[in-house]
């Protein structure tokens, strides 16, 4: 009889392990192709920790910065399984996806409408049309305030014949086109170039990338607008995602929710911070347009 609950119980504990440690340790490629001092770079920082904090997870999260390439070249990345997870912009989406420019149309709308916060849920058309290019979205992030700027040498309220620096894909370069200015894509990080040599006149992007890039420097005429954002979401290549297992994919999800609260809670922050340094060093134009 001893020996027969000597058995049950070493049984017991095999199937333990057996249930908890027979899953593959999935180790994964997080991009931060914002950069650790961006909100959205923090977030996903936390992620990563969310994730090794957890026992038994056998889920890992390994960090790579912006060396990777811009944004749009880390989501190709992503699609063909060089990057496993990162956050990407709308704009960056809709370059990728076109069909989902119409979504993000949509989206805009409804938060200049309503102030609703978003949510995957609300919106399967936006998933499944992620899903035709290989990329599954996990949660969604505050939307950055958008900001219309100028070197101080032309009128941020008289755009009409200006040339505009865009960042490419930008869902917002119709809207330029309304204003009778001419919408010039380019690569945010040669935005500085750009306008110091007069090639553009302005640029519209977020106003946090503005704030932490060397374009600050010569941005003088600052318009903000809060009205017209787009949020980014937190994605993961659908391929990886299908090569995890059930555990995996719930520890991943809340782990990405979690990440997606504590980033809302630092875009919130610190656009105040940077709207209180602009009304003193810059010449701000506050209202939509």
């Amino acid at each position: 009889m001893v020996q027969l609950e000597g058995f049950t119980t070493f049984l017991v504990l095999l199937l333990y392990c057996t249930s908890t440690l027979g899953a593959e340790a999935a180790y994964l490629r997080l991009a931060v192709p914002s950069g650790e001092k961006h909100p959205i770079g923090k977030a996903s920082i936390y992620l990563s920790h969310q994730c090794d904090w957890e026992p038994g997870a056998d889920l890992h999260l390994q960090v790579a910065g912006p060396e990777l390439g811009s944004e749009s070249e880390v989501l190709i990345q992503l699609r063909f399984g060089g990057i496993s997870m990162m956050a990407a912009r709308m704009e960056t989406l809709c370059d990728a996806v076109p069909s989902l420019k119409h979504v993000a149309g949509t989206l805009r709308q409804l938060e200049a409408k309503e102030r609703k916060p978003y949510c995957l849920s609300h919106w399967p058309s936006l998933v499944a049309a992620l899903e035709t290019k290989g990329i599954h979205p996990l949660a969604v992030l505050e939307p950055e305030m958008r900001c219309l700027y100028t070197n101080g040498t032309t009128h941020i309220e008289t755009m009409q014949g200006t040339t505009i620096g865009v960042r490419s894909g930008s869902s917002f370069q119709e809207r330029i086109q309304r204003w009778g200015a001419i919408p010039f894509s380019s690569d945010p990080n040669d935005f500085s170039t750009l306008l110091s040599s007069h090639q553009i006149d302005a640029v519209e992007d977020g106003f946090l990338d503005l704030c932490l890039s060397p374009t600050w420097a010569f941005a003088r005429t600052l318009r903000v607008n809060d009205r017209e954002s787009l949020p980014s979401l937190l994605v993961v290549s659908s391929r990886v995602w299908d090569s995890l297992d059930a555990r995996q994919q719930a520890l991943l999800g809340e782990a990405t929710r979690k990440a997606s609260l504590y980033g809302d809670t630092l875009i919130e922050r610190a656009q105040a911070d940077w709207l209180e340094l602009a009304r003193k060093e810059k010449q701000l134009v506050e209202g939509d347009w």
